[in-house]
């Protein structure tokens, strides 16, 4: 039977202790969050909404002018002939000023600083625990690692690029829809804010879940790699925590059979993570677990 990285590194452990039955599985510290990275990620692609969002703004007063031309025209009802047409003109310079925002340069340059940001970290938080647990000091190839990230990149680009999407698409329909039901001009503002609102918490939501996600596939395909086969299910031990997750604290579970929802971290907005199990591996007891 083939040693795994963590049996052969411990098994050299073992060997090379003075007193090797003193050696055993400890109870591992509580691995951290990559908050500083989150709070990174929000900060950039809440920024992106900002910015389009002054772009549009910046358009405003030639759409009013357009608005009371077509209220104008027979007061009581909307007529949406040759005006329709400047409205659309002028919504779609807009929303060209703002795809700027979203460049692939700069999506680029943000996904992969939150990806190797949040690989380091991971990998850090990782090293931490086994040395606690066992005291080895892990070493991983991790020759799968670039094209994970690069994996992320590419998922997260296009949920950045979605976000600027359904922007657009909600203003536009703010707009027209405040023209066919007759509203003010200052209600169709008052909508478009509201849709503003809107996509900064979902462009909060999706840069804190991603961060999640990644540090949690990290922590995956890490223990994987290191011949780690089970884990213990940590919540944060919270009023936050789900019903199914609580009940699952201190549980054992194998990476090859994720309960219904994924494992710890998978979950949209999970904060619950995976302590590597040993004891099956190394043939030595848990009594912490």
């Amino acid at each position: 039977m083939v040693e795994s990285i963590i049996q052969k590194q411990f098994r050299q452990r073992v060997e090379s202790s003075f007193n090797p039955k003193l050696i055993k599985i400890r109870k591992s510290t509580p691995m951290r969050f990559p908050k500083a990275i989150e709070d990174y990620y929000v900060k950039q692609l809440k920024s992106m909404v900002d910015k389009s969002y002054r772009y549009f703004l910046s358009g405003l007063p030639d759409i009013r002018e357009i608005y009371y031309k077509i209220k104008g025209k027979r007061p009581g009802v909307i007529k949406l002939d040759d005006d329709s047409d400047e409205l659309n003109a002028e919504l779609l310079v807009l929303f060209l000023m703002m795809n700027n925002v979203y460049n692939k340069n700069d999506i680029d340059r943000i996904t992969e600083q939150a990806a190797k940001s949040t690989s380091v970290f991971n990998r850090n938080q990782i090293v931490k625990i086994i040395m606690t647990k066992i005291g080895i000091s892990l070493f991983l190839s991790e020759d799968w690692l670039s094209e994970e990230l690069s994996l992320w990149k590419k998922q997260n680009e296009s949920l950045i690029l979605n976000i600027s999407n359904k922007f657009k698409s909600d203003l536009s329909e703010s707009i027209y829809r405040g023209i066919r039901e007759w509203k003010s001009f200052d209600d169709i503002v008052k909508d478009i804010r509201v849709s503003y609102k809107k996509t900064q918490r979902r462009a909060e939501l999706i840069a804190r879940d991603q961060i999640g996600k990644l540090d949690s596939q990290l922590t995956m395909l890490r223990q994987v790699e290191a011949g780690v086969k089970s884990y213990v299910w940590n919540t944060k031990r919270d009023k936050r925590v789900r019903p199914d997750h609580r009940s699952r604290q201190g549980k054992v579970f194998k990476w090859s059979k994720p309960p219904f929802d994924g494992h710890p971290g998978q979950p949209v907005l999970c904060r619950c993570w995976a302590e590597p199990y040993l004891g099956d591996i190394l043939n030595m007891p848990e009594s912490h677990i």
